[in-house]
């Protein structure tokens, strides 16, 4: 039974290091206009990287962009906003799998609200 386990945990580590090394090796090609965007909106709401007012909710993960995964889109919203899964200032929301990508970056202390859609690739 523990042998059987030990194979499956490596054909599943095995998979996630073969697609995790695609997409480090081949970013989309829409990232870097969105992760612009994303650096706009931040200016937009008038806020830095890091503020602890500041909160990003998308349908990262869930969401598309022309059929294309946006699971990516979570990294570059924690590297431009500072925000994170752990401090709970990222909130990644359901949504179908044919919906677009979206976020909106809200700041509480000002009640300022960015919401965006990226233009299509």
């Amino acid at each position: 039974m523990m042998k059987k386990k030990s194979k499956a945990m490596f054909l599943v580590a095995a998979v996630l290091l073969i697609c995790g090394s695609a997409w480090a090796a081949d970013p989309p090609p829409w990232l870097n206009s969105v992760r612009q965007a994303v650096g706009a909106s931040m200016s937009e709401i008038g806020a830095a990287p890091g503020d602890r007012n500041l909160l990003v909710l998308t349908n990262a993960g869930y969401g598309s962009i022309e059929s294309q995964s946006t699971e990516v889109f979570l990294d570059t919203a924690q590297q431009v906003t500072g925000c994170t899964f752990g401090t709970r200032s990222l909130l990644a929301l359901h949504s179908s799998l044919q919906e677009p990508l979206w976020w909106a970056l809200y700041r509480k202390d000002t009640g300022k609200l960015v919401f965006r859609r990226p233009a299509p690739v």
